[in-house]
């Protein structure tokens, strides 16, 4: 039996907009091999990088122009896992397939898999979850895998009713020293892309309520191993797949020269190197901007210091398997990066 698991994990970059990435992985009942080479932080029971490549091509479909191709794009992530005895235990959902009596205590453990880099989310997850459901004979979904599903498909739905507005982030910089300093501009504005559906902030306390614990467990380095604070993940899964969605839909060239120089150019083509503008006038179209907002939802934000914050919480101690699906205490950390 074979588990498809996924989760959202952040770029581990020190940026104000900060990106992400979705993961998927492949937990196994078939442990490797004793000859088989493999780091001490490897996961034992996870398909390796030609395993997976090749379960992905037969089970799910992406296609390689040249042989060998989707192998060489696969990459390592670490998870945090419930450990023992130096071992991973087995999910929630391959428990029933493996003899191995689970402990009833733990540790969070960091672990080192093989991951598939999803480009085109939610797609990508529909896809996954309907041939689990018409055509799966040896494989199922995990439940961090069918959370993240479940919740791209109301954003889908939230961006069908083009319920999102283009955005600014204000971002106070650090005076500068030196004759210069007065010349040098004290803020900076990024453009984006902002979700004002009415039901939005109730959707994400309720998913953020049901979120299982291991969704928040995918790290960028094993050395932090602190768990991802849940609400401040799912709006980062959120805004990015608003971002690409947006970002991604090809435009004509009608409609690009009657945005051109707009808010809305730099919003649509955030990847175009935006004209020079005095600090006045940068200002002036912010607090414009401020203005439409607040009239269109009666809202009014306060200048952000990071575009997208993202913070970890502290790795619970030992435990019982079952709090793996539940949330967990408070007493969240900032992450820096």
């Amino acid at each position: 039996m074979q588990i498809v698991h996924g989760t959202w994990i952040p770029d581990d970059a020190d940026e104000f907009v900060q990106r992400g990435a979705f993961y998927v992985w492949v937990e196994t009942d078939t442990p490797l091999g004793t000859t088989r080479r493999r780091s001490d932080s490897g996961h034992p029971r996870h398909l390796t990088q030609t395993a997976l490549a090749t379960f992905l091509i037969e089970k799910l479909g992406p296609r390689e122009r040249v042989p060998g191709a989707l192998s060489r794009t696969l990459c390592t992530k670490h998870f945090l896992l419930p450990t023992a005895a130096g071992k991973p235990l087995p999910s929630f959902e391959m428990a029933p397939y493996v003899e191995e009596e689970v402990p009833l205590d733990f540790e969070l453990v960091p672990w080192q898999v093989w991951c598939y880099r999803v480009q085109d989310v939610i797609t990508t997850l529909n896809d996954i979850q309907f041939i689990a459901l018409h055509a799966a004979e040896d494989f199922q979904l995990g439940i961090d895998l069918l959370f993240w599903q479940q919740h791209a498909q109301v954003l889908k739905g939230i961006i069908a009713k083009d319920q999102y507005i283009p955005s600014l982030k204000y971002r106070a910089l650090a005076p500068g020293r030196g004759k210069r300093a007065k010349q040098l501009p004290a803020f900076e504005l990024h453009s984006g892309w902002e979700i004002v559906s009415a039901t939005y902030e109730a959707t994400i306390q309720r998913h953020v309520a049901a979120m299982p614990v291991v969704c928040t467990a995918g790290l960028n380095r094993p050395d932090d191993a602190t768990l991802f604070g849940a609400e401040p993940l799912l709006r980062h899964f959120s805004e990015c797949l608003l971002q690409d969605v947006v970002t991604g839909t090809p435009f004509t060239a009608k409609f690009d020269q009657q945005i051109a120089g707009s808010l809305l150019d730099g919003c649509v083509y955030p990847y175009r190197p935006a004209p020079p503008r005095a600090p006045a006038d940068a200002l002036a179209d912010y607090k414009q901007w401020l203005s439409w907002r607040a009239h269109l939802t009666g809202v009014r934000p306060t200048p952000a210091s990071r575009s997208v914050s993202v913070w970890k919480k502290p790795s619970p101690p030992t435990s019982t398997p079952g709090n793996c699906t539940s949330s967990l205490p408070p007493g969240m950390t900032h992450r820096s990066s």
